[in-house]
């Protein structure tokens, strides 16, 4: 999910939540958004991407730091992963 900041982030979050039945969940705040033929830079846009298959795997991971190095932020995650 990718959401520009004019949305109250708790409310649309719980929206997104409710209507995914609260599957694993990916995403940000953005400055704007783009998907098949639109960009917009609104304050108000989403974009939510749903992926169901049987044959894909998924990993998911938190590494806080990103402000204080982003060399080290990616050598994190890809360990990580």
């Amino acid at each position: 999910m990718f959401a520009t900041v004019g949305y109250r982030q708790d409310v649309l979050l719980q929206t997104v939540r409710q209507s995914t039945a609260h599957a694993p969940l990916i995403g940000c705040s953005s400055t704007g958004v783009i998907a098949q033929g639109i960009a917009d830079e609104s304050n108000f846009s989403i974009v939510v991407i749903v992926v169901r298959s049987d044959e894909l795997t998924r990993h998911y991971g938190i590494e806080p730091g990103v402000n204080i190095s982003s060399a080290s932020f990616g050598e994190n995650a890809q360990r990580q992963l």
